[in-house]
């Protein structure tokens, strides 16, 4: 199971890493942290399906609480 701890040492590592290397030029930086970011977003979507797998409207949820106040 995915959680936001890993997710955030994910890219915490990822971006250490990465700007850290010296060898690489910047386009390749961005290049690279460009990835890191399209793998993270995935890893994030990953969570919310194990957390909501019947794809329940948060939005909805968010109406029916503003509702309420």
């Amino acid at each position: 199971m995915l959680s936001y701890k890993k997710l955030y040492h994910k890219l915490f590592n990822d971006m250490t890493h990465i700007i850290f290397d010296y060898e690489n030029e910047p386009s390749d930086i961005i290049e690279r942290l460009k990835q890191s970011q399209l793998e993270a977003e995935e890893m994030y979507l990953d969570m919310c399906e194990e957390a909501f797998p019947n794809g329940e409207d948060l939005e909805h949820d968010d109406e029916d609480f503003d509702d309420e106040a």
